[in-house]
């Protein structure tokens, strides 16, 4: 039970990235054992089934040509003693140099009855049935004289030399005797023991063509079943991983939300709870002006966490809530808002384009919007920067365009700008306030509005936002009526 608690709490203790390790070294181990298990599945089951291929077809050889063979085998001994016979009745060494000539015209006719007869199997149509005398020795009085040493090549029945085809099956390999003596016609008899003896070493083996596609062919399910599950387990391991990372990814929006809360809130709260001390001081009691100012900074504050609660609730629900309260209502207005914003923070704000345009929307959502844009503007530029306003109305659309003199967001963040909760990182002590809201509420409530925001890098290397709105031209004259 203490090992069990001990092992726990260490991998509890660990980082992220060597659980990871650990979780991909026991991933490749178990995968490469797995695959290591199917290859050798599938290297025996390979040779059980070229195996029991061989065993057919020599059932097969057996009942469609046997006798065939048997014959050409018969003919091709005859040939050979009655050869040696001659050589040693003249008087000559014998020699089997030009043998072959003489077996190519005894096997002539059976070659072709063998071949007929493997045509006619479905399993042996393809294949050709190989007969060599490998080695040859003649003895006479326990003295040996090699004819066709094992090393040279062989005599050729029928088939053709089997030891240059990568195609062959081997099927047997035998030892074959015969005795004769000179001057007598009786080669073997039970009170005679001939002067010669003759052994040959056989091989027989059939040439297939295709024979290893046909067992390929019968391992399919076999090779299908071992390719899925090594696919399986491998996809079962990635989505493994995605979780992980996915799982690790909401921890740490998580923790980062939890924190960025924890210091977007404790600022107000402070400035709150000094403003009701003050409040509480006679002082306060018997000086109005003073009085007035420290309400007036505690109901700042309150609006402040009010605005960070509803940013909160909106960004919890996928689609917006309430109805917009759309009318039409004269752009400058919302524009110096924004000035006064910028102002405050000792910054200048630009203006290009036609500030008098009425258009048909929710004044707070749009306000609300454009406020978002000049905080970050304000949060993520360089002190003393200005920033810049651009509106144009392009046919039946308004954009509204916020640049600043930032460094821009990398390409590689730009993807994720408008997710909930992300805020493009920051240099280590670097960190600014917010909770990756902003940008995720200001698409969400431009949709309410029938419009969009994009993101794009200004000429000077800045951030570029653009607002469109659907803008139609009677309501710009009714608002002016």
């Amino acid at each position: 039970m203490f090992r069990y608690s001990a092992v726990s709490l260490y991998l509890f203790s660990m980082r992220f990235a060597q659980k990871l390790t650990l979780l991909i070294i026991g991933c490749i181990i178990v995968l490469g054992g797995l695959c290591l298990i199917q290859y050798y599945l599938i290297r025996n089951t390979y040779r059980l089934e070229q195996s029991a291929y061989l065993q057919q077809v020599k059932q097969r050889l057996g009942t469609r040509g046997q006798v065939l063979i048997d014959s050409l085998n018969h003919q091709g001994m005859v040939a050979l003693l009655r050869d040696i016979r001659d050589s040693l009745e003249s008087g000559r060494k014998p020699s089997l140099n030009n043998f072959q000539q003489q077996i190519e015209v005894v096997a002539a006719p059976h070659r072709h009855a063998i071949s007929q007869a493997l045509s006619g199997d479905s399993l042996l149509h393809d294949n050709h049935y190989v007969l060599l005398y490998t080695h040859v020795v003649l003895y006479h009085r326990q003295v040996a004289d090699t004819l066709l040493p094992g090393g040279a090549p062989p005599l050729v029945l029928t088939g053709g030399n089997a030891d240059q085809s990568a195609n062959v099956l081997p099927i047997s390999e035998g030892l074959q005797q015969a005795g004769f003596s000179l001057g007598t016609d009786t080669v073997t008899a039970m009170t005679y023991t001939p002067a010669y003896r003759l052994s040959v070493w056989t091989k027989a083996a059939i040439v297939a063509e295709h024979w290893q596609a046909t067992i390929l062919r019968r391992m399919a399910w076999t090779l299908i079943g071992s390719a899925l599950l090594i696919i399986a387990v491998t996809v079962i391991f990635f989505l493994v991983f995605m979780t992980l990372f996915r799982q690790k990814q909401i921890a740490d929006v998580t923790t980062d939300f939890a924190n960025n809360m924890t210091h977007e809130l404790k600022t107000p709260l402070s400035s709150a709870a000094v403003v009701v001390k003050s409040l509480r001081t006679p002082e306060a009691r018997l000086d109005e002006s003073w009085y007035g100012e420290l309400l007036n900074e505690l109901d700042r504050q309150h609006e402040k966490i009010r605005r960070m609660m509803d940013s909160i609730l909106t960004s919890a629900m996928d689609q917006p809530m309430g109805m917009t309260q759309s009318r039409p209502f004269n752009l400058a207005g919302v524009l110096k808002e924004m000035e006064q914003l910028v102002t405050a923070s000792g910054r200048d704000l630009q203006y290009t384009g036609n500030e008098d345009i009425v258009v048909n929307a929710d004044p707070d959502l749009l306000t609300g919007i454009l406020a978002n844009l000049v905080d970050n503007a304000l949060k993520y530029t360089p002190a003393g920067t200005s920033l810049h306003i651009h509106t144009e109305i392009a046919g039946r659309t308004l954009r509204i365009s916020l640049e600043d003199q930032g460094s821009g967001i990398p390409s590689s963040l730009r993807r994720h700008l408008f997710r909930k909760f992300f805020r493009v990182p920051r240099p280590a002590g670097n960190h600014i306030r917010g909770l990756g809201l902003g940008l995720y509420l200001c698409r969400m409530q431009a949709k309410q509005l029938g419009g969009d925001i994009a993101y794009h890098t200004s000429a000077s290397g800045g951030s570029l936002f653009t607002i469109t709105l659907p803008y139609d031209n009677n309501t710009a004259i009714i608002g002016r009526g």
